[in-house]
């Protein structure tokens, strides 16, 4: 049976399940199904229909819906169509009373038929998913209905639905006993009011006050929500099973500073707020507007309100007008907020920039004490200062809000870095062991600095210099500061130094440079110290350097070295360890009584101190020269230690150039060929002078022959002299003096002699030679340096030396061309005779034309160098056999005699053209014999040159 009509008059109906009923005795009916009654629907099983009562029992009831007239939808009679109710009424029991017994026809219409009578609790549920997700669970939300009578059900309006029972809310609210009505949704609810005292929440979590509305839109609320001193007034709250939502027009915490948990004041308007209160945490959200913290009415939080019964909370921008913290959990108190991870922002004072800028700190801010204190989370984080420009690594610091200051705290065992992050000091960078920043002049004050690298050098500061850095990275002057340059080799120091820093490739400075001498400390004011990139391309790519320069006056006394006075410039660049001096310079020393200043320009290192020079110039412009001359005036040989010539015309006789130096442990002046004086070679000219007794010892080239036309004279060897005050006439010239210059040199002589003679004279000698031979090893190192003015080849060098150790002097060739080589002359100058004289009767005799002889054999030679440049040359030897050869060469004639028979009657019978040759200039050169009386003469001669003086007759004497 599908369905059946038990009432048509009451439109009561059933429709069995599965289209079967059971149908007993005196025609009651046992069925399961979906009955009909007016209005409402059953849904339920074990229906029992008792015809006499007509009512039908039911014990199980699953579903009731009710069907409510639609005024504004209506039948083609213009009757309103029934709408189903959003809520349905479950496990339900109790008797539907069909109509009375006696009009089971339906031939009356009793108005209350069918009534349904309930027996115990039903229940309306509002767990339906799309309203809020299903929230609402059954078995904690619901609303438990009382036992009712609900009759007509077949004409029934909105109004008449109510079912008295009491709200179980998953201990949202306390059970509220409530009259359920059809709501504006169709779904039974309810609206209320609360009491003046408000209904406690959530197991008395919170308190609310105000209107209450139940529907299947959920449990909502307009009304004040008070929770832990808070209040937020709402005009949407929705209370869920553990958590309530919604938004506020106002929220307020009062400050609370009596309690354990100390609250701040907040203020709120136009927030969202999200309350769990099972997690004692009630979120509330700024929308526009942000939070008013505090009374003061200046601190503001953009974000969230976090309040739980620990205190206040928040995350997000938590601002001032002093600074501000960004953190995703801050804690605040009456006056006070601490995170344990923030950023933390102070501005500048009167600037729209930030002063202080750092990153994962913990830390504290006491606004009522005005104190703050900060700690980093990290040693790897650093804090930025924008406004000037820096970075430190200090991890901890305290802010002193009222006075405007901000002191740094460092790790005792650690110094902090300090980094410049303005774009063109090229990340500077020192250490530094405390820092005080000063927000009213944004002064940033760094202690205990013990040095900065900059400009390719190093600035060590004194332990009470502090370092000020000003908005822009801009570095306050250094005052008392120590520049070592440059950083690798450290060559220099300068002190008292005041100094500018621009950036880790700059600088500019001034200070003073230590020059020692002995136990003399002296200083050099540099005035222009700039480290800075130098060089070509880019200007990443550029070195970075310090150069210096400072001047000396000669009212300064400077010394560069114990007995040399300086004036002038002197300058350093950091990568030398010598110093530039340009400028001029004069040996202070007594026995020297014509002392210039002469200029000098070039590199010397202070330790040891020798400075270039070739041809300087005094402040007059005259040149300055150093060594033995000769006079053009009057023919004096005489030393000249670095000071102008009498003549300019005067000719050198060994002249040393290149550079001087002074050894202060033997007191004496080095002059000479640079490779010579500072690589010890063996070739080149030195001048050694005593400043304690005036001695003077050279040793290299002689100038000597240098007149002499068509023959020449090439001579090394060593000289000593005597300095002694010039005296001078008075037109300026120099009156003789005797400065015993005396020399010991090899000598070559290059000059014709006939082959023919040469050879009967080398017969002669190398048969009759009774001498010893000259000890080339003993005197050794006189003739390795001898023989380096005469042999250019090192190699041919090395193998002359050996030779030479050998007792042989064997010169190749192609070094000479002498017709007589000379190994030993020791001479001395004669100022009367204007002549280097030899002083032994024994002479060492190299070779005659290159034959070997090394014979030291009686002889006498004199080079004869006269003021008006008429050189000349005499030679005399004497063999063992009693025979002498002379050859004495003036203006391109060579005067030959002798006592041997054969060389004589040879030379007599030479041709012309044997006896002459023809030079470049047209002129001849010419050999000619002379008697032996010019030799006889030329030997007294010598033997005179340095024999006492015999004073005349007292007679003799008186006239």
């Amino acid at each position: 049976m599908k369905s059946l009509e038990l009432s048509p008059r009451q439109r009561v109906a059933l429709k069995p399940t599965g289209n079967k009923l059971t149908l007993r005795e005196n025609r009651n009916l046992l069925f399961d199904g979906k009955m009909f009654a007016g209005l409402g629907v059953f849904q339920g099983k074990g229906y029992d229909f008792d015809y006499d009562k007509f009512q039908v029992v039911m014990d199980s009831i699953r579903f009731f819906d009710l069907f409510v007239p639609n005024p504004e939808q209506t039948d083609k009679s213009g009757n309103p169509k029934p709408m189903v109710l959003a809520s349905r009424i479950e496990y339900l029991t109790g008797i539907l009373l069909v109509d009375a017994p006696s009009n089971k026809s339906g031939r009356e219409n009793i108005p209350i038929f069918p009534s349904l009578q309930t027996k115990g609790p039903s229940y309306v549920y509002y767990d339906l998913l799309e309203n809020n997700g299903g929230i609402y669970k059954r078995d904690s939300f619901f609303f438990k209905l009382d036992p009712f009578s609900f009759n007509s059900l077949d004409k029934f309006t909105k109004t008449d639905v109510k079912f008295k029972g009491q709200l179980i809310s998953a201990n949202i609210f306390p059970d509220l006993k409530e009259t359920i009505v059809v709501q504006p949704d169709e779904s039974l609810g309810f609206v209320n009011q609360s009491p003046p005292e408000g209904y406690p929440v959530y197991l008395n979590k919170g308190n609310y006050k105000g209107g209450l509305s139940l529907n299947n839109k959920g449990l909502t609320g307009k009304g004040t929500l008070a929770y832990l001193g808070s209040e937020t007034q709402s005009e949407d709250l929705l209370f869920k099973p553990k958590q309530l939502t919604g938004t506020s027009k106002k929220f307020f915490l009062k400050e609370d500073r009596d309690s354990k948990v100390k609250t701040p004041q907040i203020k709120g308007k136009d927030v969202s707020i999200n309350w769990l209160p099972y997690r004692d945490s009630l979120y509330v959200n700024s929308k526009d507007a942000p939070f008013d913290i505090f009374k003061e009415g200046i601190h503001t939080l953009k974000g969230q309100i976090i309040l739980t019964p620990d205190g206040a909370k928040g995350n997000g921008l938590f601002d001032w007008p002093k600074g501000s913290v960004i953190s995703t959990l801050m804690s605040f108190g009456p006056g006070e907020v601490k995170a344990d991870t923030m950023n933390l922002q102070i501005r500048a004072i009167g600037a729209n920039d930030l002063a202080f800028d750092t990153r994962n700190v913990g830390g504290s801010i006491d606004f009522d004490k005005q104190y703050g204190k900060f700690k980093a989370n990290s040693e790897e984080l650093s804090t930025t200062m924008p406004y000037n420009q820096y970075q430190t690594s200090m991890n901890e610091f305290d802010w002193d809000l009222k006075n405007e200051t901000i002191t740094f705290k460092a790790d005792k065992d650690k110094m902090a870095l300090f980094r410049s992050i303005h774009p063109d000091q090229d990340s500077l960078k020192f250490l530094g062991k405390t820092a005080f920043y000063d927000l009213k002049s944004s002064e940033l004050k760094i202690g205990g600095v013990p040095y900065i690298n900059t400009g390719g050098a190093i600035i060590y500061l004194q332990d009470t210099t502090n370092v000020f850095i000003r908005p822009g990275g801009n570095m306050d002057t250094l005052y008392d500061a120590k520049i070592v340059c440059d950083t690798i080799n450290k060559y220099h120091v300068i002190n008292r130094a005041t100094v500018h820093v621009e950036g880790k490739k700059l600088y500019h400075a001034k200070g003073y440079y230590e020059y020692k001498i002995g136990d003399k400390v002296q200083e050099i004011l540099f005035s222009n110290i700039l480290g800075s990139r130098v060089g070509k391309g880019q200007s990443s790519e550029k070195n970075v350097v310090t150069n210096a320069t400072g001047e000396v006056a000669s009212s300064d006394s400077f010394f560069i070295d114990k007995k040399t006075q300086f004036k002038g410039v002197i300058a350093l660049a950091a990568a030398n360890k010598e110093l530039t001096f340009d400028g001029f310079a004069r040996l202070e020393v007594p026995l020297l009584s014509n002392r210039h200043y002469f200029s000098i320009r070039g590199e010397g290192d202070k330790k040891d101190l020798a400075l270039r020079f070739d041809v300087p110039k005094n402040e007059d412009g005259e040149p300055i020269r150093n060594g033995i001359f000769l006079s053009k005036e009057v023919g004096i040989a005489y030393p000249c230690i670095m000071a102008p010539t009498f003549f300019r015309v005067d000719r050198p006789i060994l002249e040393a150039k290149g550079v001087f130096k002074y050894n202060q442990k033997t007191e004496e002046y080095v002059f000479g060929d640079t490779s010579k004086i500072l690589n010890a070679t063996k070739k080149g000219n030195k001048l050694v002078f005593n400043t304690l007794n005036g001695n003077l010892n050279g040793e290299g080239k002689f100038n000597i022959g240098s007149g002499l036309k068509y023959c020449s004279i090439d001579a090394a060897g060593i000289l000593k002299a005597k300095m002694d005050t010039i005296q001078v006439d008075s037109l300026g010239s120099p009156l003789p003096a005797e400065f015993n210059i005396t020399t010991k040199i090899m000598a070559g002589i290059e000059t014709y002699i006939p082959e023919k003679l040469i050879q009967i004279m080398t017969a002669d000698i190398q048969s009759t030679a009774d001498g010893q031979f000259v000890d080339y090893v003993k005197e050794g190192v006189f003739y390795e340096k001898a023989l380096a003015e005469f042999i250019p080849n090192e190699q041919d060098l090395l193998q002359a030396i050996t030779y030479s150790r050998e007792r042989s002097l064997d010169i190749p060739k192609k070094y000479n061309p002498y017709a007589l080589l000379f190994s030993d002359l020791q001479m001395k100058w004669n100022n009367e005779y204007q002549s280097f004289v030899t002083t032994n009767e024994k002479i060492g005799l190299g070779s005659i034309a290159g034959v070997p002889i090394n014979r030291m054999v009686t002889g006498h030679v004199e080079f004869r160098m006269p003021a008006n440049g008429d050189d000349r040359f005499y030679v005399y030897l004497k063999t063992g056999g009693e025979n002498f050869y002379f050859f004495g060469y003036q203006q391109g004639i060579l005067s030959i005699a002798s006592s041997n028979e054969n060389f004589m009657t040879t030379l007599d019978k030479m041709k012309k053209g044997e006896l002459s040759k023809k030079q470049k200039d047209g002129e001849l050169y010419e050999v000619q014999g002379v008697n032996e009386g010019t030799a006889q003469m030329f030997v007294r001669r010598i033997k005179d040159a340095f024999a006492p003086k015999v004073a005349p007759p007292a007679e003799e004497k008186k006239e």
